[in-house]
């Protein structure tokens, strides 16, 4: 009786003691039986995620068509194909081939296209984007706003973790991939995070920016993200700006500048005690080289 190879389970006929074969070769049930399954494993098997083989052998290389994954039979379960080391490549990705919502200035912040992974604890993601803004008839231009967020689990939300800074949308003309703002951001994703974990585009409006900074720290002090013009602690200067003590504080002010000297009827001698001391005082607070002699 025949046997089958361990790996590809390959038909082997078997001779008897004197040297004849015992069993008769089928030509097409067994010699192109085997032929098709040496064809079929060549290199890595073609699969896809939902229809793994069932009959696995130790050492076993499969390609994922749907997600891209190589994987390995360990003798147990399916792993990925050097997940110990080397990079295991794409993990997944998200093409729009049709426009997103238009969204209006009562538009909240959001979603969209969102990619869904499960992530392995020791590896650093890298997350990608481009995107085309477009400003629709009528609309008022300005600066828009997009932005990656990330969560565990299937979903992610406008009010999760964001990943990176945002990438401004300077929107200021009509639709159409030339009148069009093209962005694109790289960001990175730290070891840590294992298991299901979801990454998600999104994009806030002009207006929204614009209520953003409204509500953002203002004038507060030095460090302040935002300052109005004005004389106040943690206020900016305009410009065009002079030290009258009204756009901006007056020179020496707050510093408790005194002028002595005699002001009536003085002599040479007081004349010379108080040009001494105005030169003291705008040294205090103007650059100037006191070359008198």
């Amino acid at each position: 009786m025949g046997t089958y190879t361990t790996n590809l389970s390959l038909f082997k006929p078997t001779k008897g003691d004197s040297g004849a074969i015992d069993d008769f070769v089928d030509v097409a049930a067994d010699v192109n039986t085997n032929m098709d399954i040496i064809d079929t494993n060549i290199g890595m098997r073609l699969v896809t995620s939902g229809n793994l083989p069932s009959s696995p052998y130790t050492g076993m290389l499969v390609l994922e068509t749907d997600t891209g994954f190589v994987r390995v039979w360990t003798g147990s379960v399916w792993d990925l194909h050097g997940k110990d080391g080397s990079s295991i490549g794409r993990v997944g990705y998200s093409l729009l081939t049709a426009d997103g919502a238009a969204l209006t200035s009562a538009s909240a912040e959001t979603q969209f296209t969102a990619i869904t992974f499960t992530a392995v604890s020791d590896r650093r993601y890298c997350i990608e984007f481009e995107a085309l803004v477009n400003l629709s008839a009528g609309a008022v231009p300005g600066n828009g706003k997009l932005r990656v967020r990330a969560a565990a689990g299937a979903t992610v939300a406008n009010t999760d973790t964001q990943i990176g800074s945002d990438v401004f949308a300077n929107v200021v003309t009509g639709l159409g991939v030339t009148n069009g703002e093209w962005c694109s951001g790289s960001y990175h994703i730290v070891p840590g995070i294992n298991g299901n974990y979801t990454v998600g585009l999104f994009f806030t409006t002009p207006q929204e920016v614009k209520a953003f900074h409204d509500r953002s720290d203002r004038d507060s002090g030095i460090a302040a993200e935002h300052h109005t013009l004005g004389a106040k602690r943690g206020q900016s200067s305009p410009g065009d700006h002079v030290h009258d003590g009204k756009g901006c504080r007056t020179i020496g002010s707050g510093q408790l500048s005194t002028l002595t000297g005699v002001k009536t009827a003085p002599t040479l001698a007081q004349l010379t005690t108080v040009m001494d001391n105005l030169v003291i005082l705008l040294q205090k607070y103007i650059d100037i080289t006191d070359s008198r002699t």
